[in-house]
């Protein structure tokens, strides 16, 4: 039962959802139906084990006692209740994630019979339901802006075929909230391709975004009065400016979204955040001063607001980002704080002991205490990342250690990068690694020693690469080399 769907599907719940579920079986109209009495009752037997399901909790044979007392055990009967509630499970999952879809959908349709059969007065109640229904969902997502479409053409529909042509007032409303909607949708999916094309992984885009260049004007403009569109906007113009205006980009997407941070969903919130912190790091990385001291801030912010957890639990990537950014700001006290605060808050890894080791060894790494460092790097990191993480913290450790070994760790390093397979990591992440590996093994050499002309050389190259890893450190050990 522990890898069965119904299991599966329910460890993803957040613990709003689950909730919901709990009260969408308890329902009176799921209750009364037939045939379901020993799948809610083997819902109540599991849903206090919510949300790891603990293999132990949950054996079949265990649930089978409880579910059928006194009764011989018999193969697939437990089965098919999982099954029976599985199916719960979806029908919940359907119902509420319809949202403002499936109250609209069934207006429109009453709307359509009332307007066919001539009652008006019908009609227009529903009308002013589907207005309601739409204030409340405003600004919500791409189903506003279509279902907003969906309302004016109807009404402008019903119009044409009965009013004439000299009544058609809504036929402009429903162009303008068509634009709406196209526009929203365009900004939003451009926002996210160039992002992951940016800050992730490149990628083809073509001429998909020619069109967003042509409405510049009329978003340049405010035409759309709308948070949404206007914060996408903004993040749109951040990813795409030129470097010369990237600054007051910058500065204008934060402070409009600082503006809307209560005001628009956390659906919209959560991504356009998520731009803004990559944004950070890749101007870090380029050298751009300021934006190390920003990221920090922003991470502190964000962290405390509740923007980067999930269901309680930081990603690990996000939790080893948060690490690192606050040892390069020497806050030593706060990263300690971190790590030992989310020992039990970590997810998205198969292992997070692991990351809370990783950051150990990096924290002792940062406060120069490198054997209690090498400590926390004894045993090996399951996850790629971390795996190579762990390896390249090693490197770091043993030179200013002046280790003998350094010299065949980094040959080692060097054969499991080139080794690594393209499918367990990305080329850009590869690339990173190889220019680390390729610039410590000259960076070591004792000719380096003293000789300001290769420094500045090294120091040049390091600067150089638009990939590379640790690109603090190498610049920090060149100038100690003096």
């Amino acid at each position: 039962m522990h890898q069965s769907k119904l299991i599966q599907v329910l460890r993803k719940f957040s613990i709003e959802e689950f909730n919901a579920l709990k009260r969408f079986l308890n329902a009176p109209e799921v209750k009364l139906r037939l045939g379901l009495k020993n799948s809610l009752t083997l819902f109540k037997l599991i849903k206090n084990y919510f949300p790891d399901f603990e293999k132990s909790k949950i054996e079949k044979e265990n649930l089978y006692k409880k579910c059928f007392p006194k009764q011989k055990y018999i193969s697939g009967k437990i089965e098919k209740e999982m099954s029976g509630l599985f199916g719960l499970v979806q029908e919940f999952i359907v119902f509420y994630n319809a949202g403002l879809d499936r109250g609209v959908d069934d207006l429109l349709l009453l709307n359509t019979f009332y307007r066919d059969r001539g009652l008006d007065n019908l009609a227009e109640i529903t009308i002013k339901k589907y207005r309601k229904l739409l204030k409340q969902h405003s600004s919500a997502n791409a189903a506003f802006y279509y279902h907003s479409y969906l309302l004016e053409k109807q009404i402008g529909n019903h119009q044409a075929r009965f009013l004439g042509p000299s009544k058609l007032s809504n036929i402009p409303r429903a162009l303008s909230a068509l634009d709406a909607y196209y526009v929203f949708e365009k900004l939003e999916l451009a926002c996210r391709i160039i992002a992951i094309n940016r800050f992730v992984y490149p990628i083809e885009i073509g001429d998909s975004l020619v069109m967003l260049e042509h409405l510049k004007p009329l978003l340049d403009a405010d035409f759309f009065d709308d948070p949404v569109i206007k914060l996408y906007y903004k993040a749109y113009l951040l990813l795409t400016v030129q470097e010369s205006f990237a600054k007051q980009a910058f500065l204008d997407f934060e402070q409009l979204l600082k503006l809307y941070a209560t005001s628009i969903p956390k659906e919209h919130l959560l991504p356009l955040n998520a731009i803004i912190r990559n944004y950070c790091v890749s101007q870090y990385v380029k050298g751009v001063p300021g934006f190390l001291e920003q990221l920090f801030y922003i991470y502190q912010d964000h962290l405390r607001k509740g923007y980067l957890y999930d269901n309680g639990k930081l990603f690990a990537a996000t939790f080893m980002n948060l690490v690192e950014t606050g040892l390069l700001m020497k806050q030593f006290d706060w990263v300690y704080q971190l790590i030992e605060g989310h020992k039990n808050k970590i997810t998205g890894t198969v292992s997070p002991e692991n990351e809370i080791r990783l950051s150990f060894a990096n924290y002792y790494f940062h406060l120069m205490s490198y054997e209690k460092a090498l400590d926390f790097l004894t045993q090996n990191f399951e996850d790629t990342y971390s795996k190579i993480k762990g390896k390249r913290l090693e490197l770091m450790i043993y030179f200013e250690m002046k280790h003998v070994l350094l010299a065949p760790k980094i040959d080692a390093y060097k054969i499991y990068i080139y080794r690594l397979p393209v499918e367990k990591t990305t080329q850009k992440f590869k690339n990173a690694n190889k220019n680390f590996i390729d610039l410590l093994k000259q960076i070591q050499l004792p000719r380096t020693f003293q000789n300001s002309k290769r420094i500045d050389k090294l120091a040049a190259k390091v600067k150089g690469f638009n990939y590379i890893s640790e690109k603090a450190w190498l610049l920090k050990s060149l100038e100690n080399l003096r």
